[in-house]
């Protein structure tokens, strides 16, 4: 049990090291992950385009993923309650 806890105290900070005094950062993570992963629904869209010969259709794929349910919240990512699209 201890050993879990360690491993559950990793991800609920976002980062290792703790900023400088005085400095608020704007980000915050977001812990609310499913309790099981299931691989059956893991998609990267972008594995399917040869970024050698495509750059620009893959960056688009990439950032598309990246934006998903993002400029609607801001990009504030603790209020983004859209679905990852590797759990859909």
């Amino acid at each position: 049990m201890v050993a879990d806890d360690i491993l559950r105290s990793e991800f609920d900070r976002s980062s290792r090291f703790e900023p400088p005094s005085g400095v608020n950062s704007p980000f915050q993570i977001r812990n609310d992950y499913p309790p099981v992963s299931d691989q059956r629904y893991i998609e990267y869209p972008w594995l399917d385009i040869d970024f050698k010969t495509e750059p620009r259709r893959y960056l688009e794929v990439v950032k598309d993923y990246c934006f998903l349910g993002m400029q609607e919240n801001d990009f504030d990512a603790t209020k983004n309650k859209v679905p990852s699209p590797t759990l859909l």
